[in-house]
């Protein structure tokens, strides 16, 4: 990777001494944190760590003795998956407060990562009504 690369050309350390994985119960995260940043900088500094490196806590329990391992460890990177956008088909029955009005039964699609609220703008739209005088009651 070129940042790791890059890293390694400008790492001001060029003698790396050996330093453990530091290991916490959970009990004081901001000191294990802190301790595992300075063993980290005792191998690593460059300004890609300057501007780029970061600590994530990982926990791990163990199922059977219920033992729990909390190390934080370096990232250069994080990995985000993109979500895939499509349309889905999705049916609501519109029960109007007007009891003289039918009630209907709509289909329609809409995008996957849209929220409520876009919903709620479609229903308004389709039914000429504003949006903030129904409420949704998802089943």
């Amino acid at each position: 990777m070129l940042l790791d690369g890059l890293h390694e050309d400008l790492n001001r350390v060029k003698k790396k001494p050996l330093v453990p994985v530091l290991e916490s119960e959970g009990n004081n995260d901001v000191e294990a944190s802190r301790e595992s940043w300075k063993n980290h900088l005792k191998r690593n500094q460059s300004v890609i760590v300057d501007m780029m490196h970061g600590l994530y806590k990982s926990t791990v329990k163990c199922p059977d003795c219920n033992c729990v391992s909390v190390t934080f460890e370096p990232y250069l990177n994080i990995s985000l998956p993109i979500p895939e956008i499509r349309l889905i088909q999705k049916q609501f029955f519109w029960v109007p407060f007007d009891p003289s009005k039918r009630s209907v039964l709509y289909n329609f699609s809409i995008k996957s990562h849209k929220q409520i609220n876009h919903l709620k703008e479609f229903i308004g739209e389709a039914f000429k009504v504003n949006k903030h005088s129904f409420d949704i009651v998802l089943i």
